[in-house]
């Protein structure tokens, strides 16, 4: 859903040509307070009410040290470590967003997502299939059976400008 190429996986949202991007520079950039401001208005600007953000660890962690106005003599950062909700609307954090190169950055670009998560179809196909494989010769040599799961899906958006993205966030690798 995040992060897929479409490539024998379905298509994520960062990949997504119909998710709105907002630019942070030729080779990336440090997200600010004003640049998350304008992720969020994206959304509002299509009419879509966001109902939650996703982010890597990396952009968790620097937004957590950035402040939300530069030039105060306070230390409020953007997202503060105890709360639940950036600008008022919930946050998950993970792993499942990787790095990425842009211009000179290379793998020191990450992303944040915002959007109407509601918006996101999971359509599945098939059965769920389980095969079980007692003789694969790695497991029975240890007294193991080797297990496959496969399961048929695709990801879709029903409406693309609910979400909006920033996929060159310059972060500390």
């Amino acid at each position: 859903v995040l992060d897929g190429n479409g490539t024998n996986e379905p298509l994520g949202i960062i990949s997504n040509s119909a998710v709105p991007t907002v630019a942070m520079g030729t080779d990336g950039a440090a997200l600010t307070y004003a640049k998350i401001l304008e992720l969020l208005s994206t959304i509002e600007d299509a009419n879509a009410t966001a109902t939650g953000w996703a982010m890597s660890p990396k952009v968790a962690a620097q937004l957590r040290a950035t402040k939300r106005d530069t030039s105060a003599t306070d230390s409020e950062v953007v997202l503060n470590p105890d709360a639940v909700a950036l600008l008022g609307v919930p946050y998950i954090v993970t792993s499942l967003i990787g790095l990425r190169t842009k211009g000179t950055s290379t793998n020191k670009c990450s992303s944040i997502i915002i959007g109407n998560w509601s918006d996101v179809l999971i359509g599945y196909w098939g059965g769920l299939e389980i095969l079980s494989n007692p003789y694969e010769s790695t497991a029975f040599s240890k007294g193991n059976v080797q297990v496959r799961v496969i399961q048929s899906c695709d990801v879709s958006l029903r409406h693309g400008a609910s979400f909006a993205k920033i996929i060159d966030a310059k972060v500390i690798a």
